[in-house]
């Protein structure tokens, strides 16, 4: 496994010790010609938006006409800059709280024309930054993206393009963590599943087409899934999930062998360049 896993778990877990609920799903339709969409489902706890916005009553739950203000058209239309160049926003959707979960947020799909002018922040730091401002500025050289190459032709050959590993210098700082965590009391991990059981993260490329060839690590019929993790599924592994916040752990050896082994259904792709030829 690529040490930009550690990297994504490391920023996962802190998100975690900042919200506990932030849910984030992106879909990217790409048709033969290089054009296509960009869905974007954003979901986040009213306590860490309200945080964000220096909102002061946490009694009362943010209603439709709150969350219409805050992500409203021209809001949505900055947010899609963020994933390149080209991108027109053609849906908006506000997603308000329910029996179900007490998430809000929305639901984007933007067109593009060209998917090589198109780039997604790897470890979806970006999203807290631009939604909730509890992270700050973030800087460019801080982010890392995730682009693609497409050759056309009678079969199209698409690249999907992770960025290289983080320096040496910025790996020893990552795995520079606290020391390793006290055990946990049964009644503590649960309340820790509870405050974070929406937490999910994930990623996932459709092509308009028929794949005849890819090396992806998770592909079904059209789909290729890029990231899929479910915190309060991996929490249900407490043994597990206590050994990967271990500072011991957090090497790629170990933490490959713990995904593998512990988290069968967690879905991550291990390869720099995935290569897909479709027609």
């Amino acid at each position: 496994m690529k040490k930009k896993i550690m990297l994504f778990l490391v920023f996962g877990f802190a998100i975690l010790l900042l919200s506990g609920c932030y849910h984030v799903m992106i879909k990217v339709n790409i048709n033969p010609d290089g054009s296509g969409t960009l869905e974007e489902k954003f979901l986040v706890s009213d306590f860490i938006s309200e945080m964000g916005m220096g909102e002061q009553d946490n009694d009362q739950a943010r209603t439709s006409e709150d969350l219409e203000q805050i992500y409203d058209e021209e809001a949505l239309t900055k947010n899609g800059l963020n994933y390149g160049e080209g991108l027109v926003l053609k849906e908006r959707k506000i997603i308000s709280a329910n029996e179900q979960s007490d998430l809000t947020g929305y639901k984007a799909i933007y067109e593009f024309t060209d998917i090589t002018k198109i780039r997604i922040d790897e470890n979806f730091s970006s999203k807290l930054d631009m939604n909730t401002g509890m992270m700050g500025s973030m800087s460019e050289s801080a982010v890392r993206y995730i682009t693609f190459d497409l050759a056309r032709g009678k079969t199209n050959n698409l690249s999907i393009n992770f960025p290289p590993d983080p320096p040496v210098g910025e790996m020893e700082e990552i795995d520079r963590k606290p020391e390793k965590i006290e055990e946990i009391d049964e009644e503590e991990f649960n309340m820790m599943k509870m405050f974070f059981q929406d937490m999910y993260f994930g990623l996932e490329v459709n092509i308009n087409g028929k794949i005849t060839e890819t090396n992806a690590d998770f592909h079904d019929g059209s789909k290729i899934t890029l990231i899929d993790m479910d915190f309060a599924k991996m929490m249900e592994n407490e043994k597990a999930f206590k050994a990967m916040m271990n500072k011991k752990d957090s090497d790629s050896a170990a933490m490959e062998k713990i995904l593998k082994e512990d988290f069968s259904e967690v879905r991550y792709e291990s390869k720099d360049v995935v290569k897909v030829k479709f027609k």
